[in-house]
């Protein structure tokens, strides 16, 4: 696909999303995505997970 097919694909496709955003009745589609925190481990966790896998620090 050549760039300027790509950059017209991509335009085309943010102008609808606009356009819905917009009015007052939705036709597109929209998902909720919830992200979890990222666990934070303990020195300790990380060492028994490293010794566990047999995973050195380098």
């Amino acid at each position: 696909m050549s760039d300027n097919r790509v950059f017209n694909s991509i335009m085309t496709g943010l102008n609808e999303a606009l356009e819905d955003a917009q009015s007052e009745k939705p036709i597109l589609k929209r998902h909720k995505i919830v992200v979890e925190p990222v666990k934070i481990y303990e020195a300790a966790e990380v060492k028994k997970i490293r010794n566990s896998t047999g995973m050195s620090q380098k």
